[in-house]
């Protein structure tokens, strides 16, 4: 890529005003930055396109409608992913972070109205018993965590309508469940949530990922919402003996 600093936050972010306007104060600290940007997009484990899905799912989490309307003008004018992938994204930021989600993709012209009032994932997935729910988050996060448990004696049918919802979502579809798992690493490691990390990591793992392509998710969590993404995100990725090399 080899971009100047300007050059390569506008190829990621889309407009990048906020960057020349900061550059009387931050100086060297700017450069800096925008190597560690370009570093992160030539990464050799996620194509670019994952990067950039990656980054829609953190802002949409976060809220940021600002940053996020640059990124997706910029992705929409390269042609770099398709409306029928942006859905998928925020059906998969929407389990993890709830129906504001739903809010900010109709804001950002990602959802119609009517898409918002129909909202579904088209994948089908069988009807188990709840011995079999229990077995398929056994596999699929590597544990049964008590709000699991909790949930199924608070809300009557709430394990069951749960399964459905993570499974119909996290199946294979347009996007392959692993960048879905890859998303929601990066969205929790944004988030500092440990436990989102490690359920997402060995979601991902599952689906066929690797801890290269993990410590790339992470390092998009790292130049869009700070080092502290990346500190959390590696301390649970090694505390959970995810990280061999």
């Amino acid at each position: 890529m080899n971009q100047d600093s300007k050059g390569i936050v506008s190829h990621v972010f889309g407009s990048s005003e906020w960057f020349t306007l900061a550059k009387e104060k931050l100086g060297g600290v700017q450069i800096e930055y925008s190597k560690l940007l370009e570093a992160t997009w030539q990464g050799p484990y996620l194509s670019p396109k994952d990067k950039w899905l990656i980054l829609v799912g953190i802002f949409l989490a976060q809220g940021r409608r600002e940053e996020l309307s640059r990124v997706l003008a910029n992705v929409r004018q390269q042609g770099m992913v398709s409306p029928e992938e942006l859905v998928e994204v925020v059906a998969t930021v929407f389990i993890s972070r709830g129906p504001l989600v739903l809010h900010e993709a109709f804001h950002q012209g990602i959802l119609s109205h009517d898409q918002i009032l129909n909202f579904s994932v088209d994948a089908d997935g069988p009807q188990l018993n709840k011995a079999q729910i229990l077995e398929y988050f056994l596999t699929n996060i590597g544990n049964i965590p008590n709000w699991i448990d909790e949930l199924s004696k608070t809300v009557p049918d709430g394990l069951e309508l749960y399964y459905s919802w993570r499974n119909r979502t996290l199946s294979n579809g347009i996007l392959p469940r692993k960048i879905k798992e890859l998303v929601l690493v990066a969205v929790n490691a944004a988030g500092l949530y440990k436990e989102g990390i490690r359920i997402h990591s060995f979601g991902c793992l599952q689906a066929g990922g690797n801890e290269n392509e993990l410590r790339e998710a992470l390092l998009v969590a790292f130049v869009s919402s700070g080092v502290v993404a990346w500190i959390e995100g590696i301390r649970t990725l090694d505390e959970f003996g995810i990280l061999r090399d």
